[in-house]
């Protein structure tokens, strides 16, 4: 029974997240999503493993989906390690909805993280990816900035062409050439 509570809680968080401007943090239910916050690569892969059963298990609907997609969300905003981290963008990319951008997002502005919150948030439809994408480029770490500019691209994003269009002039000829091919995608 607990276990059903905690989902039909956090499926209903999920629902009320697109109103809140932040998902509400809570700790995660299930105990093989705690035992993932302190996952350390080359330890025992056994919680990994479930965890990605549960989220295979979860695309194949919404409603689970969701609710799992909040509980991942939980272990990026607390003071889970880089590999706990990864782990959880590799699995929002899968099963992320726009209820968990405001949890992606801040790890665009570390340069150490920019490339796996990039990953998760890449496939998420929706305006939000694109505004917390032209955010990051425009006040987040420059060594992020051609992988943000590629995801931009990759996404089609017509609300990046202003954005791209400048810096299809850049100094920085990475900067420069990336914009420049995110803009013939766009069209």
């Amino acid at each position: 029974m607990k276990q059903f509570t905690s989902l039909a809680l956090a499926i209903a968080l999920a629902g009320c997240a697109h109103v809140a401007t932040k998902p509400v943090a809570t700790e995660p239910t299930a105990p093989e999503l705690k035992a993932i916050a302190t996952y350390v690569h080359g330890q025992g892969r056994e919680p990994l493993t479930v965890v990605e059963d549960m989220v295979r298990e979860a695309a194949k609907g919404a409603d689970a989906g969701a609710g799992l997609s909040v509980e991942l969300s939980t272990l990026l905003t607390g003071n889970a390690n880089f590999d706990c981290k990864q782990f959880v963008c590799r699995m929002l990319a899968k099963i992320g909805t726009e209820a968990n951008v405001p949890s992606i997002s801040p790890l665009l502005y570390d340069e150490a993280t920019a490339d796996i919150a990039r990953f998760a948030l890449q496939p998420i439809p929706g305006d939000a990816v694109d505004k917390a994408l032209i955010k990051a480029l425009r006040s987040g770490p420059a060594e992020a900035r051609v992988g943000i500019v590629n995801s931009l691209g990759m996404r089609g994003s017509r609300a990046a062409k202003s954005d791209l269009a400048k810096l299809a002039g850049s100094v920085d000829p990475k900067v420069a050439e990336a914009a420049r091919a995110a803009l013939a995608k766009i069209g």
